[in-house]
C-alpha cells in the first residue's frame, strides 16, 4: 500500500486539484494491474501426476506382456536426457529342461528433456554371460504399441517385458542374476549412463548334465561333405559318433585344408566350431549333427580342387580313434 500512497501523493502535487479523482481513479488502476501481474509471473505450483492410462496394448500375438506408458513422480530430475530401468518383478516359467522368466520392467524418462525412443534396444543377459532376450523400439513397436508417439516426456515411463529364456542355469550352480541394459547401444547420449542397468536374481530349474564315463569314448568322423562355390566357398558337412561314448560338441570344431588333385598344397580352408549355440549339445553314440560355414578363399576359375575336412583338430576331443577324423571332396571354382 505504501507505493500506491506514494504515486497518489506524487500524482496530486503534479496535477491540478479539480483533476485528482481522475487521476486517483488511473493509479488504482495501474497499481491494479502491477499486482496482477506480479501473480501470473510466480511459477506455477507442481502437478499432480496423471495416472489415468489406458487399458494396455499387447506388444505382439505370441507375447503376454503388456506395455503402457504412465506419469511418474521422479523426485530428482538429471538435467539433460536421462533413461533409468528398474526391474519391477520376475515370473517364473520354467520346466526342468528349460529356464524360461517373465521379466516386467519399467524405463523411465529421469531427465530434464524429452527422449524419442525409436531405435532404443533393450537387451538381457543372466550372470553366466549368456544373452537373454532383447527388444529394440522400432517402428512397428511404436506405431502399435504406443500409438505411434515414439517420445516419453519428461517424468513419464515406459512398462513394459521381456522373455528370458537359459540353457545354461543348472540347479547346482549359482546363485544367478538376470541383467537388463537399457539402451545397450548407447543411441542416447545421457548425462548419467550408470543407472541403465537393473539385475535380479533368478533360480535355476535344469539339472546339472550327467558326467560322462571315462571308459566309454565316442568316436567322430565325417559322415558326408560338400562344397558349394559361389562368390565364396560353402562348405556343408554332417558328423557322426561311431564311438561307445557321448561327447559335448561344444569341445569339438573342423578345420579345412584346399589342395590341388596331386596333393600340392594351395591354402586354409578355414574352420570353425562344431557348435555354436548357447545350449548345451551332447551328441550321444549313433547320432549325427550336421552344420554348414562359408569361406573366402583367392581360387582360380576352372581349376579342380580337393578340399579336406578334418574334424576335432582344435580342441583335445577323447576319442577312440583319431584316424578317421578327415574326409574330402572335389570341387571346380566357377
Amino acid at each position: 500500500m505504501k507505493p500506491l500512497f506514494n504515486l497518489l501523493t506524487a500524482t496530486g502535487m503534479i496535477y491540478p486539484l479539480n483533476n485528482r479523482a481522475t487521476v486517483i481513479m488511473l493509479a488504482i488502476i495501474l497499481a491494479t494491474t502491477t499486482i496482477c501481474r506480479a501473480q501470473i509471473q510466480e511459477p506455477p505450483k507442481p502437478k499432480t501426476p496423471n495416472t489415468q492410462i489406458k487399458d494396455p496394448i499387447p506388444v505382439s500375438s505370441n507375447d503376454i506382456l503388456n506395455a503402457k506408458k504412465v506419469s511418474v513422480n521422479v523426485p530428482r530430475l538429471v538435467r539433460g536426457k536421462d533413461l533409468r530401468v528398474v526391474i519391477d518383478n520376475v515370473t517364473d516359467n520354467s520346466t526342468n529342461s528349460t529356464n524360461q522368466y517373465t521379466v516386467k520392467y519399467t524405463l523411465i524418462n529421469s531427465g530434464t528433456e524429452d527422449i524419442d525412443i525409436t531405435g532404443v534396444a533393450m537387451q538381457g543377459k543372466f550372470s553366466t554371460g549368456q544373452a537373454a532376450g532383447g527388444t529394440t523400439f522400432g517402428a512397428q513397436f511404436i506405431a502399435s504399441v504406443l500409438n505411434g508417439d515414439p517420445i516419453l516426456r519428461v517424468g513419464e515411463s515406459l512398462q513394459t517385458g521381456i522373455l528370458a529364456t537359459g540353457y545354461e542355469l543348472y540347479t547346482n550352480g549359482g546363485p544367478y542374476k538376470y541383467i537388463l541394459t537399457a539402451d545397450a547401444t548407447n543411441k542416447i547420449a545421457e548425462a548419467n549412463e550408470n543407472n541403465n542397468t537393473a539385475e535380479v536374481q533368478v533360480t535355476a530349474h535344469i539339472p546339472p548334465p550327467a558326467a560322462p564315463d571315462p571308459a566309454l569314448k565316442p568316436d567322430l568322423i565325417i559322415a558326408s561333405l560338400s562344397v558349394n562355390y559361389t562368390d565364396k566357398l560353402n562348405i556343408s558337412y554332417t558328423i557322426k559318433n561311431i564311438g561307445q561314448g557321448a561327447i559335448d560338441l561344444k569341445k569339438a570344431s573342423v578345420s579345412g585344408t584346399i589342395e590341388k588333385p596331386n596333393n600340392i598344397y594351395v591354402g586354409g580352408g578355414c574352420g570353425f566350431p562344431v557348435y555354436m549355440l548357447l545350449a548345451p549339445k551332447s551328441l550321444a553314440p549313433g547320432e549325427s549333427y550336421s552344420s554348414s560355414f562359408p569361406c573366402s578363399s583367392d581360387l582360380i576359375s576352372g581349376q579342380q580342387y580337393v578340399y579336406i575336412l578334418t574334424v576335432g583338430s582344435t580342441y583335445e576331443v577323447p576319442e577312440s580313434s583319431t584316424a578317421n577324423n578327415a574326409a574330402s571332396v572335389q570341387f571346380t571354382k566357377p
